[in-house]
């Protein structure tokens, strides 16, 4: 499953944020400490994702210089991690998908 809490059959994840609609900042992005200990608990891979790398990447291409407008897109295939998606969003991002049931 891609969710860690589910994947830590029983574990204790109290350390683990519960996602907000409402709030960037409560999103489920792991701290180092708690991506080692998934890592430790349930095996690799298991994936995680940097906010810092991620805004700082939406960031550059939201400021691409373009001459007649440019609407930035994220491919939902390469990570539908709904804690993404809601980051991307709130930054202004739109999402290419083949339906909006992906989104």
């Amino acid at each position: 499953s891609p969710h860690c809490p589910r994947v830590a059959r029983g574990r204790s994840t109290r350390r683990l944020v519960k996602m907000s609609t409402s709030d960037i900042d409560t999103l489920n992005f792991l701290t180092p400490e708690v991506a080692f200990e998934i890592a430790d608990t349930i095996g690799t891979p298991c994936y995680a994702y940097d906010l810092a790398t991620l805004k700082k990447q939406a960031e550059a291409a939201l400021a691409f210089p373009n001459a007649y407008g440019l609407t930035v897109r994220y491919a939902m295939k390469a990570a539908p991690n709904a804690a993404i998606l809601k980051l991307f969003h709130s930054m202004g991002l739109h999402f290419d998908c083949s339906s909006i049931f992906e989104v």
